[in-house]
């Protein structure tokens, strides 16, 4: 069976506890070891152990008797069950798990954070990138006024009364059928370029006859 826990704490002063000190005037340090052989066994088996199992492991390396003054001394108990505990085991089991839980909560916390900071700018550039197709689906015409602010600002002398009543009735589409969606440069290009002057390309005839006398220096009478 796996252990739930990795590792545990080894105080730097065990030997100082009077429980261990009794267990090595009695048995010598191969009490000590064999205590902690124990303990090892006890956390692989997440805290307890059959007693006939741990008689199992230590016979044949190590006196029995060491193991029955183990469980007088207190270091290690046994149970109703016949299972072989120890309070300073539980005790870190216990440790063990209180910082699982801190450090869950921890790791939760933190990625609630990173998820509140990050999920506002995904939704703003959603949001932004919605708006910007909607706006080229939708065509708003303009209004008599803004037509007629843009030709004064132009000054092309084009009547935006005429212009705006011309697409409106056209439902602000061109010859073609497609929608006017740029109406500024439509009145550029179509509007303004009808008030244009026309070059006058045809002399009249008494520019031309005064032209042809100076040419053949005079007609003869």
């Amino acid at each position: 069976m796996k252990s739930s826990i990795d590792f545990f704490r080894h105080d730097i002063n065990a030997q100082q506890d009077l429980k261990i000190r009794r267990i090595i005037r009695d048995h010598g340090y191969e009490g000590y070891g064999v205590y902690w052989h124990v303990v090892e066994i006890l956390y692989m088996c997440n805290g307890s152990t059959p007693y006939e199992d741990l008689k199992a492991e230590i016979s044949g390396v190590a006196p029995l008797a060491i193991l029955d003054s183990l469980i007088d001394s207190g270091l290690l108990h046994l149970t109703e069950d016949n299972m072989v505990v120890s309070d300073r085991v539980m005790k870190e089991f216990g440790f063990a798990e209180e910082r699982r839980q801190r450090y869950s909560e921890m790791g939760k916390l933190s990625a609630s954070k990173r998820s509140a900071e990050v999920q506002p700018k995904l939704n703003v550039g959603s949001t932004q990138v919605e708006e910007s197709k909607e706006k080229q689906k939708r065509f708003v015409p303009p209004t008599l006024e803004e037509i007629a602010a843009f030709c004064k600002e132009r000054g092309n002398n084009v009547d935006p009364k005429k212009v705006f009543d011309y697409y409106s009735e056209g439902k602000w589409k061109g010859q073609d059928g497609k929608p006017v969606r740029n109406w500024k440069q439509k009145i550029i290009a179509v509007w303004e370029r009808d008030k244009r002057p026309v070059k006058q390309t045809v002399c009249n005839d008494a520019d031309k006859m005064r032209s042809d006398m100076n040419a053949n220096g005079g007609f003869d009478l």
